[in-house]
């Protein structure tokens, strides 16, 4: 089935490809929403009677209807899809103005549904790896599993890890379906993707490894090094730091340098819509595009950055949140009038402190402490409070206890 056209020799840009990802996911999930309570303890945002019906196709397709219905807000982006001047009309296209005109058919919703299942072709991905079963590594997986529809093997040396990382990707799948995202049938189809290992020897058949472990520099070159020799020639080997070297992890992998590459994913993975993808000094154009379009197959907007500390996103984030803590420490306000201050005063989502606790004390710590010793300027210098409370194990959120209690 062609994506955009019947015509099979008309090339697919970026933009389109974008569009095209975003129209299906408009449909296949209906816009995830920003709902960060997933990700907490909260299981009373079930807003919906979504009870499955015992005809799987029947309630896929109710599913599909309602979800089509509730949220018209995505008719302004079916416009513009729409609107794209492109040779023929192939299903999608159909299928845009059909959501256009607030009615989506049976027949346009199930081609969009069914051409979510072309979308690999971009990439030639056929099976990934990711390095790390802790939040990330485990958002990582599911959204490659759930979104992008690939095969995932979930690598940790921690069997007590793995078996949490899989037992929170299943709450987050039950309240996928118990919101009416996805059919029963669709999560065991996602389950079925994620296979789990403790030896790195069995990634001697994947195509693109995302490793996910912590922002420790040595660890990441020893796994580096290590990936090197068990992945194919052809695997991508690309990093989930938030502000290590990328050209430095590359160097580690000798003989693979220009396979290696960062793509930044944000937290939490399933619910936030960007990729940072950085090339380091070797890193090949093929490699670039590669990884390019599989973030787009998983539903990601990237963004580039160039290989320098802390990338786009932390570059700005991580001072400011470091400057949080030192107002906090030297007494200019309390924890509550600092993140109130920021929450109503420049509008954003959370205040700073909680922020912090959100991604990981330790986390931002460790990237502070990159910024400080790689840019040299003092303006870096990661707080003292900050260390203090990563000494005591205060490390926010997934430690039950940060600036606020858990």
């Amino acid at each position: 089935m062609a994506l955009v056209s019947e015509n099979p020799t008309s090339g697919l840009t970026n933009i389109v490809k974008s569009r095209t990802i975003s129209f299906c996911e408009t449909l296949e999930t209906l816009h995830h929403e920003d709902d960060l309570s997933d990700f907490g303890d909260s299981d009373s945002d079930n807003d919906d009677d979504t009870s499955p019906s015992k005809d799987p196709e029947t309630a896929e397709m109710a599913s599909l209807e309602r979800r089509a219905l509730k949220y018209r807000k995505s008719l302004t982006m079916l416009n513009q899809f729409a609107s794209l001047k492109l040779r023929g009309e192939g299903p999608l296209v159909a299928a845009a103005k059909g959501g256009a005109k607030m009615q989506p058919s049976k027949e346009h919703l199930l081609a969009a549904k069914k051409s979510i299942d072309d979308l690999t072709a971009w990439h030639g991905v056929k099976r990934v790896g990711i390095l790390g079963a802790g939040q990330m590594g485990l958002g990582i997986a599911l959204v490659a599993a759930n979104v992008s529809k690939l095969p995932v093997l979930l690598l940790d040396s921690n069997e007590t890890q793995l078996n949490k990382g899989l037992k929170f990707m299943d709450s987050l799948l039950k309240k996928d379906i118990a919101k009416g995202r996805l059919t029963e049938a669709q999560a065991d189809e996602t389950r079925s993707r994620v296979k789990t290992t403790q030896k790195m020897a069995d990634f001697a058949d994947v195509d693109f490894v995302i490793e996910a472990v912590s922002e420790n520099p040595a660890l990441k070159a020893t796994l580096f090094r290590d990936l090197a020799q068990a992945t194919p020639a052809h695997a991508i080997l690309a990093s989930n730091t938030s502000s290590i070297s990328i050209t430095k992890i590359a160097a580690s992998a000798k003989g693979r340098e220009e396979n290696v590459i960062g793509m930044h994913f944000m937290n939490p993975v399933p619910v936030m819509k960007l990729v940072e993808i950085i090339p380091g000094l070797a890193t090949s154009d093929k490699v670039l595009k590669t990884t390019q379009d599989l973030a787009v197959a998983m539903g990601k907007t990237c963004t580039l950055s160039q290989d320098v500390p802390g990338f786009v996103a932390n570059r700005l984030l991580m001072p400011y949140i470091n400057e949080a803590i030192i107002a906090y420490e030297t007494g200019i306000a309390s924890k509550e009038d600092i993140d109130t201050t920021m929450k109503l005063g420049t509008n954003m989502p959370m205040g700073p402190l909680t922020l912090a606790d959100f991604i990981g004390l330790d986390t931002c710590l460790s990237i502070m402490k990159v910024l400080h010793e790689q840019l040299g300027d003092t303006k870096y210098r990661p707080s003292v409070l900050l260390g203090k409370m990563v000494d005591a194990g205060w490390v926010g959120k997934k430690a039950g206890r940060g600036f606020y209690q858990y």
